[in-house]
């Protein structure tokens, strides 16, 4: 689908998605209390991210309504040293399709290093969903970060 010199972007299914992610990875992307079975993030799609042919990590792609996608990209500790370009890759993808005019994240503010990474490729801070998610025991705030079409382009 995508691709640029280090990574290749495929539609995969969900279940090779749950294979690729390990435990800690869905402890640390999921809401306190959240099964780790295939059945968690239900309408999704999966986006592979693939080095040589190796699964390195995925997007969740969440459609929000008729012009606006919610993404989450999803790597092992081990896998995040060949994320450089996946971000870049990623919205060349996404930005591909007519329909979409937006891509927000929406990031525990727990999480900084992935605030900067959505920053690092463009995307800006929005607004904040105060106590949003359940993690650490703890109800937690996310900043919504978005680009719209016309920003990717602009860049």
């Amino acid at each position: 689908m995508g691709e640029s010199r280090n990574t290749k972007l495929v539609k995969i299914e969900k279940r090779e998605a749950f294979r690729y992610c390990e435990e800690e990875l869905f402890s640390r992307i999921a809401e306190d209390g959240a099964p780790f079975i295939e059945s968690s993030f239900p309408d999704s799609h999966y986006i592979g991210i693939y080095k040589d042919d190796d699964l390195i990590g995925f997007w969740i792609v969440e459609q929000v309504n008729s012009s606006t996608v919610n993404i989450h990209i999803n790597m092992n500790a081990g896998d995040r040293v060949n994320n450089k370009y996946c971000g870049r890759d990623f919205l060349r993808f996404i930005f591909g399709f007519e329909w979409v005019n937006k891509v927000i994240a929406e990031v525990p503010i727990i999480y900084p290093e992935v605030i900067k990474y959505c920053e690092n490729n463009g995307l800006k801070k929005e607004g904040l969903l105060k106590e949003h998610i359940l993690k650490n025991g703890h109800f937690t705030d996310c900043y919504i970060l978005g680009m719209t079409r016309g920003e990717y382009g602009s860049r």
